[in-house]
């Protein structure tokens, strides 16, 4: 796929981010080594990128045996953390002159609270040879005492114009013929996460959807058959298209949406696939 052939693997190749850059670069260069760290930031902001960049630049050569990836979503009870990370890969002295050992737990929100408490303690013991790196889409999650052992750092989304301008680095790099118009449309569509929009421009997802969703309107929605309003749902990032809504109702001062709208708000924002919230919402209330 077109993201991972063109996934950072250097800091520096990060666009969007100079400034959480800085702050990571900063860290690496302190005597004792990086602090356990927490990134951040709704998908597609480049938390799991940024970190896989950090494994590169410290271990270099070293990271085959120094740098373990997990994916905290479906390897997230407390016997996994205690006996795996904990009781084998933890404790295991760093080869091959490597300063530490990184372990990367991704998407560790979805990390049970039992289990949370124990990483707390693994993070205690070993930080001198084991560094973590954990990334969140929802910080909220984590205990407070796993929460205190990191540096947080905030991926926030990343702008429009950003966005554009890599697209079309991208589409130069690969001779893809796009005016900048559709680049500015994708970039739109995507809502600031850069993998749903190189996705988007690998796909070649009609830039229309967007300038589509610009026109809605409550008249226009509650028109469409059952069909089309769940396909609005699917067209393009959810949170995107909940701005619209939210724009829309503000607009029309059609305030009988107001407690749908927060209740799905509130599921969207609890949960992994938004899209099935945002569907049910576009069906049973407009």
């Amino acid at each position: 796929m077109l993201f991972e052939t063109e996934r950072p693997s250097t800091l520096k190749q990060i666009v969007g981010r100079d400034k959480e850059i800085k702050q990571i670069q900063d860290m690496i260069a302190r005597p004792d080594g990086i602090p356990h760290i927490l990134l951040s930031g709704k998908a597609g902001t480049g938390k799991t990128t940024a970190a896989i960049a950090i494994a590169n630049e410290i271990l270099g050569d070293n990271k085959k045996s120094n740098f373990f990836e997990f994916n905290a979503s479906s390897t997230r009870g407390i016997d996994f953390i205690r006996n795996e990370i904990g009781g084998e890969i933890a404790k295991r002295r760093p080869l091959g002159g490597a300063p530490y050992k990184i372990i990367l737990l991704d998407e560790a929100d979805n990390i049970t609270a039992d289990a949370q408490m124990c990483l707390r303690r693994i993070m205690e013991l070993n930080g001198r040879t084991t560094k973590f790196i954990l990334t969140a889409n929802y910080p909220f999650k984590l205990v407070t005492p796993l929460l205190s052992r990191c540096v947080q750092i905030q991926f926030d989304a990343i702008d429009t114009k950003t966005i554009a301008n890599h697209l079309k680095r991208i589409a130069i790099k690969h001779k893809m013929v796009f005016t900048d118009q559709q680049l500015i449309q994708f970039a739109k569509m995507a809502n600031g996460d850069m993998r749903l929009a190189i996705n988007n421009l690998e796909g070649n997802v009609s830039s229309s959807s967007s300038e589509f969703i610009d026109k809605l309107t409550i008249a226009s929605i509650n028109s469409m058959e059952r069909d089309e309003k769940i396909n609005i749902a699917f067209s393009a990032d959810p949170d995107y298209i909940f701005g619209k809504l939210w724009e829309i109702v503000q607009k029309e001062k059609a305030w009988d949406k107001l407690v749908p709208l927060a209740d799905c708000n509130h599921k969207m924002n609890n949960a992994v696939h938004k899209t099935l919230f945002l569907a049910n919402l576009l069906e049973s209330h407009f």
